[in-house]
């Protein structure tokens, strides 16, 4: 995907299997006016963000307990808007954006620090 082109849509979703990737897709299909590339990071936790993006085949692998959703191009008012109606029937991801950083980081490593991040958000909300 060609993350310099600001009309560019897209997102980068791990951990999600090929039905529920094609029910998100099915499900936000009027969310925008363009049209939303899906990319998998499934199966290429060895390979950094950049090289997934730079990749042509996407396809979509077993369902995953960990998974996230990295918003590409996409502007903050449309992805408050997309995580609001994030559709209920899926199993509810980590959301992320692509920045100069993680763009550079392996999937594991990016999967590893949201988890990370999202722990420790947690548990500042119970203290």
């Amino acid at each position: 995907m060609n993350t310099e082109n600001a009309n560019s849509l897209g997102l980068l979703l791990y951990g999600f299997s090929g039905t529920e990737a094609g029910l998100l897709k099915e499900e936000m299909k009027n969310f925008h006016d363009s049209e939303i590339i899906y990319l998998s990071a499934s199966q290429r936790e060895d390979l950094t963000v950049k090289e997934v993006l730079d990749l042509t085949d996407h396809s979509f692998d077993e369902a995953h307990d960990d998974r996230f959703i990295m918003f590409l191009g996409f502007d903050d008012d449309s992805i408050m808007r997309f995580i609001k109606s994030f559709p209920a029937k899926l199993k509810r991801p980590i959301f992320c954006g692509l920045t100069s950083s993680n763009i550079e980081w392996k999937i594991s490593y990016l999967m590893d620090h949201l988890i990370e991040e999202k722990r420790k958000f947690e548990k500042g909300q119970d203290g």
